[in-house]
């Protein structure tokens, strides 16, 4: 199970079971590249306690519009923010591999001044909304 994105309640079960799981687990292990893996794992053994208890998963259109499989939609000049309704949707994942290295030295102006998906995303964000 891929821990992309999690909300909850306040002092939902789940969340609180997986920050007590994560406590323990960082009293026992440093974040090696094995400790890493067993803790990829944690959120998984997690929800299978919890499978017969009540929970609500949101549809992946909802959090995820643009999936990793389709990245590079975000760099498309062509798509436009009606493309998608921005009143359901809860966010835009952000995929770190998705951006190239050049991405992360632009400058905050110059990503707002490009017509890019990611552009319009975040001047949608800043209520500098043009679409």
């Amino acid at each position: 199970m891929a821990m992309n994105f999690m909300g909850s309640r306040p002092d939902g079960f789940v969340i609180n079971r997986l920050l007590q799981r994560q406590d323990e687990f960082l009293d026992k292990y440093d974040m090696t590249d094995s400790g890493s893996k067993f803790a990829a794992r944690m959120l998984t053994d997690v929800m299978n306690d919890v499978l017969v208890k009540d929970y609500h998963t949101v549809p992946e259109r909802l959090i995820s519009p643009v999936n990793f499989k389709n990245r590079d939609n975000y760099f498309r000049t062509d798509i436009s923010l009606k493309n998608y309704d921005m009143h359901s949707v809860y966010c835009f994942m952000l995929y770190n591999r998705a951006f190239p290295d050049w991405f992360r030295d632009i400058s905050v102006e110059e990503l707002l001044g490009k017509d890019w998906l990611i552009s319009k995303l975040m001047r949608h964000a800043l209520e500098k909304v043009e679409d």
